[in-house]
């Protein structure tokens, strides 16, 4: 089978990662996979699966990516990669247009009008993806494609359930989790000892959220939660890594400041290698008011660090019986379970053993593609 993938970039964001992951996947299970991307940039990764049989092709130009901040000539920069996308599918004739995320999702529709129609599959990943311009426009014009997209993959039937709400219902619908690298994300003792060195932590217990600074990942909730915890662990440490605004890193530094734990957080900002992150945690949290199913909790799980999370989206699904799930919000709750495993050395062993399992058994990468085979086969 020859499946095309769209999605903005090869580099970024849990869809990003989640279409490479499954790109690898799909070329080990012997189909032929064509890459489509917005940005140009290459990365390791993405030039191992090029030798391993990946076809990868760049459908932006210049006019995109210099006319960000203009209306007018990012307008006719979307037109562009709508057309060479359109003359990509001709030239291919893939069996499967499988796009992520709603600009790309809205240019692999218009690229298959008229003859490649019932070929396309949407990703839609989250919770809900949000529209900060024009949102009820976007909605609208969203909505009106939907209603003929033969196929619609969600990475849980709670983002299903809020986009229908929406007015985002193609023809079919279909729920399948994401998938995580347990090579990649393992417990590694030289990773672990790099990490807390760079973070002058030594040994004392550290607790880490991996997510960008945007509000309903409420890092505000979690550094008010991690206050309470140090009055009961005075030596834990909060390492918070993720991108964000400068503005947002600003105000979480100085609410930190502010409730008198500056000295116990670290912000890393931006990061190259998450599994060195997580492989020098002792507890992750995510704190979030609405997800998916988010790749960082999955990610730690398959790092062998139990999890905190909030009971947001397929959050309590994913963790299962492996750590602790609070209700969203509960500032009180959440630095319960967070002390609670702090002060439990061998219960965080059983548990960071039996998340990595968890992963290992039911949240492979290639459980994820096969899943993924069977919804085209079924709906297309």
């Amino acid at each position: 089978m020859l499946l095309m993938l769209v999605v903005g970039s090869a580099t970024g964001g849990g869809a990003e990662r989640q279409w490479m992951l499954l790109a690898r996947a799909l070329i080990d299970a012997g189909h032929e996979v064509v890459l489509a991307t917005v940005d140009d940039r290459c990365t390791p990764e993405l030039e191992l699966l090029i030798g391993r049989g990946l076809k990868w092709r760049v459908i932006s130009g210049r006019m995109f990516r210099e006319g960000a901040g203009r209306p007018a000539q990012r307008a006719l920069g979307i037109a562009g990669i709508i057309a060479r996308l359109r003359r990509l599918v001709g030239r291919e004739r893939p069996d499967v247009v499988y796009s992520a995320l709603t600009i790309t999702n809205g240019a692999a529709w218009c690229a298959t009008r008229f003859g490649n129609e019932d070929k396309l599959v949407w990703g839609i990943r989250g919770a809900v993806e949000p529209y900060p311009r024009f949102a009820r426009v976007i909605e609208g014009v969203v909505g009106a494609m939907a209603k003929s997209v033969p196929l619609a993959i969600a990475n849980a039937q709670q983002s299903v359930d809020m986009h229908r709400e929406r007015g985002i219902r193609p023809r079919a619908w279909a729920t399948v989790p994401n998938g995580f690298d347990a090579e990649e994300f393992r417990p590694d003792a030289a990773s672990r000892a790099l990490a807390r060195s760079e973070w002058g932590v030594g040994d004392r217990p550290v607790v880490g959220c991996v997510a960008r600074l945007t509000p309903v990942k409420e890092h505000p909730l979690l550094l008010r939660a991690f206050a309470r915890v140090l009055v009961q662990v005075p030596n834990a440490v909060l390492v918070l890594a993720g991108g964000g605004s400068p503005a947002a890193e600003r105000n979480l530094q100085a609410l930190a400041a502010d409730l008198g734990i500056e000295t116990s957080v670290r912000f890393l900002g931006n990061i190259d290698d998450a599994a060195r992150v997580y492989a020098g945690l002792d507890v992750h949290v995510l704190a979030s008011s609405t997800e998916g199913l988010p790749n960082a909790v999955g990610e730690a799980m398959a790092a062998g660090v139990p999890c905190v999370g909030t009971d947001v989206g397929a959050v309590a699904q994913l963790i299962g019986d492996t750590g602790v799930v609070v209700p969203s919000g509960d500032e009180r709750a959440l630095s319960v379970a967070i002390a609670g495993l702090l002060a439990d050395a061998p219960g965080r062993a059983r548990l960071g053993a039996a998340a990595r399992q968890r992963i290992i058994d039911e949240f492979s990468v290639a459980t994820t593609a096969a899943r993924t085979l069977a919804a085209f086969s079924a709906a297309l």
